[in-house]
């Protein structure tokens, strides 16, 4: 074997690594694929919505309040279950404390529910104003 063979095979590794740096893999996301449309619209002049992005976070609100409703729901059901086993304990002074406590927490579960119904309105009437004409 020549010393020239694993030369020329250093010379393929080398311009495959080149190769790998200047073409992304398949696997590898492009930098700015997202934003693609948003700057070919930008070059125009016109956006097809403005709102878009308004409307995109909005969705996202949400999808959290949701979430926060879903979760506000299974604390309440363990309230429940908590004050069935409270109510089960001989101690009086201990019962009683305890279901004020309880009671307390779904008070305060109550309010931010109150308070999600609150937001989703806001959210309502901001999604008209941005769908309504200019």
């Amino acid at each position: 074997m020549t010393r020239s063979t694993p030369r020329a095979d250093n010379q393929n590794i080398v311009r495959l690594e080149m190769k790998a740096r200047v073409v992304p893999s398949a696997t590898q996301p492009l930098d700015n694929s997202a934003n693609i449309a948003e700057t070919s619209a930008d070059a125009n002049g016109a956006d097809a919505d403005p709102f878009k992005e308004a409307k995109a976070e909005i969705a996202r609100t949400e999808r959290t309040c949701e979430t926060l409703r879903q979760g506000i729901d299974t604390m309440q059901r363990g309230l429940e279950t908590l004050a069935g086993v409270v109510g089960g304990l001989k101690d009086c002074e201990a019962r009683e404390r305890l279901q004020h406590q309880l009671d307390l927490m779904n008070k305060l579960l109550l309010l931010r529910l109150d308070q999600l119904s609150s937001v989703d309105r806001l959210l309502q009437v901001a999604l008209d104003r941005a769908r309504r004409p200019g």
